[in-house]
């Protein structure tokens, strides 16, 4: 005989008294204990928490196989994209390759600039895109792409390889409009490639490709990070790989940055050189127009002639002003806004002066007029006399004794007023206006005097020579060579002396200005010659100085130098 026992929900309630005795004599719970059913009532709590604990590690594998599904589906997604990329760069580089073979459709140099670095971007990524494969076909023993993305994104070829791509940017679209312009066949080749691309992409949108790129990783990483638990061992490299993209994606995009502000900063440049009569050669690729202001100096006869000045980042160019019909228009800026263009139009410049800042020096140096400029110091000081006025005023309203109140207010208002008229007579002070210009120039140095319109334009260009000239010196290095003038021969005391060193002299001579020493040896005996700038380059002595090679020579100041 078998007795099921129903479940607790299904299971009839005892509502009436339990009977005492059964059939056969026997009672009722002999009965039941002798086929193991309990007679206790039955505990539904316990059934129903373990009913809920079952629900919710249902739902957890749930979660669990729908984070593995998605996984899955991005790493699928990244591969797929990946794939696509690797294939648009081997189109790249087979265009690259038809236009090396055929130099008829645009110049190997030309085709150089356009390509760069794009073989050497699709070598990187081809082998990202063969490890992908391999870890997707293990997908099940070895579930983690984190470790791939950090491995390739932290060699330093491959940050050095799109670092080169993205500053080559610029010269590589400049060589595609160049080839466009002067070869017809290559403009017909670019649309034929157009028409057999499958996605019908021209070749300007298939050479952005490796700038977006970066960001679609970061994008893809993140959306695999937000499915993947803290404990997965795919977590750590996975945050990393974040990391290391978001550097380069930002590092990528402050680049493409300055590449489109050097290209506005040409344009500008172009522009200025067509305002400017006499000016040429104004457009370099490190130059960068600061600022202009307009000023007065004085010509040869002791009058004020107007004139102004151009700020650039290696360059002053100082010009004479005319207004093409009637009055000068004074713009309402000094900076290299694009609202000082229209101004510039109605003007036109001579060029009477171009310096390099690294032949002009502040005759004085320190500033005179505060950080804060005077105009808006006058402003609050005015604002605040109105303020006090107005509290002068009220107090005639209140109904107790206020005597104290108005010699304090009569005190306040006394001092603002005599800083007002201080203010007023340092800001008609011409001399706070004034700038001395030390020139190095061939005849020695000459000085010249520039005032501006106020002492606060005044102050505000000084600061911007002053920090133009620290940034020029700290990019001396990327400044291209000087140029080649002319050979100076040095006598020679002695057959086969070399140059092994040169050094400028701490002491300036007759012309203010500095000798070189030049220094020859042969290993065995050393010669010191003494070259003059003035008045023209040669040579004013020579002189053996030791029995031994000269490798370093330098000017040691006099103790009343120091």
């Amino acid at each position: 005989m078998l007795i099921e026992e129903q479940p607790a929900d299904r299971r009839p309630r005892m509502t009436s008294p339990r009977p005492a005795s059964v059939a056969g004599g026997m009672s009722f719970d002999s009965v039941c204990k002798l086929l193991h059913i309990s007679t206790s009532p039955t505990p539904v709590k316990p059934i129903l928490v373990q009913q809920q604990q079952a629900k919710k590690m249902a739902a957890c594998s749930v979660v669990l196989f729908a984070d593995t599904d998605f996984r899955t589906h991005i790493v699928r997604e990244l591969y797929d994209t990946e794939n696509s990329y690797v294939e648009s760069l081997q189109i790249l580089e087979k265009y690259y390759s038809t236009l090396q073979r055929n130099e008829d459709l645009v110049e190997k140099t030309l085709s150089e600039n356009m390509f760069y670095q794009i073989p050497s971007i699709k070598l990187h990524h081809e082998t990202l895109l063969m490890q992908l494969k391999h870890r997707i076909e293990h997908w099940d023993t070895r579930p983690k792409i984190g470790d791939l993305i950090v491995d390739t994104f932290t060699k330093e070829a491959v940050i050095d390889t799109y670092t080169a791509f993205i500053n080559n940017w610029k010269t590589a679209k400049e060589a595609i409009k160049l080839a466009k312009t002067t070869r017809p066949c290559f403009v017909r080749c670019l649309e034929e490639w157009t028409r057999e691309h499958r996605g019908k992409l021209n070749l300007d949108a298939l050479l952005i490709m490796p700038v977006q790129r970066i960001p679609r990783y970061e994008l893809l990483i993140k959306e695999l990070l937000k499915h993947t638990p803290e404990d997965h061992p795919d977590r750590v490299d996975l945050e990393s790989a974040q990391s290391e993209l978001h550097d380069l994606a930002l590092k990528i995009n402050a680049m493409e940055h300055e590449v489109d502000e050097a290209e506005r900063m040409m344009i500008r440049l172009k522009e200025l050189e067509m305002y400017i009569d006499g000016l040429s050669d104004l457009v370099e690729p490190n130059r960068k127009f600061v600022k202009f202001d307009m000023v007065t100096m004085s010509s040869g006869m002791g009058m004020k002639k107007d004139r102004c000045l151009f700020l650039f980042s290696d360059l002053l160019i100082i010009t004479n002003l005319k207004r093409k019909s009637g009055t000068i228009r004074k713009p309402s800026t000094h900076s290299c806004s694009p609202q000082l263009y229209p101004t510039l139009e109605t003007n036109k410049y001579k060029l009477l002066m171009r310096v390099s800042l690294e032949d002009l020096e502040l005759a004085k140096p320190v500033l005179l007029v505060p950080k804060k400029p005077f105009t808006n110091e006058r402003e609050l000081l005015e604002c605040d006399l109105g303020v006090l006025s107005k509290i002068s005023d009220l107090t005639g309203n209140l109904s107790a004794s206020h005597q104290p109140l108005d010699d304090a207010l009569r005190n306040m208002m006394a001092q603002v007023s005599r800083q007002l008229s201080e203010r007023q007579a340092h800001a008609n002070d011409p001399a706070l206006s004034k700038v001395e210009l030390t020139v190095a120039t061939q005849n020695g140095l000459e000085t010249v005097s520039v005032t501006f319109l106020s002492p606060n334009k005044r102050n505000t260009w000084e600061r911007a020579f002053l920090e133009a000239k620290q940034a020029l010196s700290l990019s001396a290095d990327r400044r291209p060579p000087p140029d080649f003038l002319n050979p100076i021969p040095i006598r020679k005391t002695r057959a086969g002396l070399q140059l092994t060193c040169v050094a400028t002299t701490s002491d300036l001579n007759v012309h203010d200005l500095k000798d070189v020493w030049v220094c020859n040896s042969d290993g065995y005996v050393g010669q010191v010659c003494v070259l003059s700038m003035q008045p023209e380059p040669a040579l004013t002595s020579c002189v053996a100085v030791s029995n031994c090679k000269i490798t370093c020579i330098a000017s040691v100041p006099t103790s009343a130098t120091m």
